[in-house]
């Protein structure tokens, strides 16, 4: 009876190991260990897994996703009780589940009358708030694909604003691009031209005294749109600038050159006055993501006005 007993056990963690999403010979977070060593937890990291791969697939912002699901990953290990971890893999299923749902309804066929009028609606909007169509009309370098601005309300407070590019599809549209932000203001998009080939650039920035660039950038591969990361050699720029110097608003690459420039700061300044130099910038592509090729620090208060 004790050795099927044990076979029993032996078996049940053989089970749970395997079935996890990630190799549990490997788990090396407290995290990994609870998921490995628990049969629920483990089934439910393997269907969030699947889950993940799913709203992968229908995303209009892969990038955007995995950034999000590193971060949840990383929310995730600081958890090492079993119901904790339950529950953020119940809630992160259910997020996961809406947005591969919300990115198939908004690639459906609509009408060009429908598009004027009508939201299709991104799947990070808010479905509960009031969505109206601020503008519609063919982008600027590509007189084929059309753009919808969205506007997004509850009641008279404006919360949120969206953009999404259609494509031609049969007798109607189908969107290609879509995104909704928070706090942030989307400008019509725009094809562009750059070193890396054609670039579909849905312009947005966050309002205020920043002014930071809240942008979305996909490359076009032969019609086939592939969004790029844009945010990393921001992060790296701060790494990479001389100690005491940060910037402090937003950077808008021109992507016609691949190139960008801003002001510097440092700690005694004022916000509406840089005087610690001037940033500029070369970048390329490095797979999808943007990064910097050449980093020119120009010093002094000359220097950071001029790049104002």
């Amino acid at each position: 009876m004790r050795v099927l007993l044990l076979a029993a056990c032996l078996a049940t963690a053989t089970a749970a190991a395997q079935a996890a999403s990630f190799d549990c010979s490997k788990a090396s977070t407290a995290a990994e260990k609870a998921i490995c060593a628990d049969p629920e937890l483990s089934n439910l990291d393997e269907r969030l897994a699947e889950t993940y791969r799913a709203a992968l697939s229908a995303s209009f912002r892969p990038a955007t996703l995995r950034q999000r699901q590193s971060t949840w990953l990383a929310e995730r290990d600081r958890h090492s009780q079993p119901q904790a971890l339950r529950q953020a893999y119940r809630t992160r299923l259910a997020s996961l589940a809406r947005i591969e749902a919300a990115a198939r309804r908004a690639r459906q066929e609509v009408t060009a009358d429908q598009a004027t009028v009508s939201c299709t609606l991104p799947p990070e909007a808010d479905p509960d708030t009031t969505c109206a169509v601020e503008a519609f009309g063919a982008v600027d370098g590509d007189g084929s694909l059309r753009y919808q601005l969205q506007a997004y309300k509850d009641g008279d407070l404006r919360t949120a604003s969206g953009a999404v590019v259609f494509r031609p599809s049969g007798a109607g549209l189908r969107a290609i691009a879509a995104v909704a932000e928070d706090d942030v203001r989307f400008d019509p998009p725009r094809m562009v031209d750059s070193p890396a080939g054609k670039l579909l650039l849905l312009p947005g920035h966050v309002s205020g005294t920043g002014n930071f660039n809240a942008e979305v950038v996909y490359r076009d591969h032969d019609g086939h749109l592939t969004e790029l990361d844009t945010r990393s050699w921001r992060r790296e720029l701060d790494r990479r600038l001389p100690d005491g110097f940060a910037v402090w608003k937003g950077v808008f690459p021109d992507y016609g050159t691949f190139t960008a420039s801003t002001p510097l700061w440092q700690r005694s300044d004022g916000n509406c006055c840089p005087t610690a130099g001037r940033a500029d910038v070369k970048l390329d592509l490095q797979g999808d993501r943007l990064v910097i090729r050449d980093l020119a620090v120009a010093r002094g208060a000359d220097a950071a006005e001029s790049a104002r």
